[in-house]
């Protein structure tokens, strides 16, 4: 395995890893969809929404990629340059476990397009065939009614429910698991 760097290729999306992407064009992102994902993420500090910020933000994913740790993509239409989603698989454990976390969130301006499923389901393949990935947790709010009929469509099952899981909003907020398993899975050297 070698750390990505080319871009993924979906019918509508271009899939940017964060050596692609331009600070300035991430900051825009997070300051346009501000209000509509604070119900589902962390609080953050108004620092957050700086251009250093992002920087910083996109070499320390830089650093995870190279170490085999994450894969982090940046969605555009194709043919934009406006990021209009991304994707995260963190914390890549290998040996017995080949399992990683994976999180998403799109720009409320491209809601209930069929980007977010188009892209995940490249990225889950990617983790699956390139990464050797042999399972995908999605932690999910209950209330997220959205994102669950979304994790269930491209084949995620749900395996139980944490109270308190993750501070959300400035509050402990309880998570639905739900897995995805590669049935294709094939052990290598990692």
């Amino acid at each position: 395995m070698k750390p990505l760097n080319e871009n993924l290729i979906t019918q509508r999306l271009t899939l940017s890893p964060p050596h692609f992407v331009i600070s300035d064009s991430l900051l825009s992102f997070y300051i346009q969809n501000k209000a509509f994902h604070a119900p589902f993420e962390p609080l953050k500090a108004e620092l957050f929404y700086t251009s250093n910020s992002m920087k910083d933000l996109l070499k320390h994913q830089i650093k995870d990629q190279d170490e085999l740790r994450g894969l982090y993509f940046y969605l555009f239409l194709q043919n934009s340059n406006e990021i209009i989603g991304t994707i995260g698989i963190s914390n890549i454990v290998y040996g017995a476990f080949c399992s990683a976390f994976i999180g998403y969130r799109l720009s409320y301006s491209h809601l209930h397009q069929g980007y977010m499923g188009e892209a995940l389901q490249a990225v889950i393949d990617f983790g699956s065939t390139e990464y050797h990935l042999h399972r995908f947790e999605a932690n999910i709010m209950p209330r997220n009614h959205a994102s669950i009929r979304l994790a269930e469509s491209l084949g995620f099952r749900f395996e139980g429910y944490s109270p308190e899981y993750l501070q959300i909003s400035g509050l402990w907020e309880g998570h639905n698991h739900y897995a995805y398993i590669n049935q294709n899975w094939i052990q290598t050297e990692a």
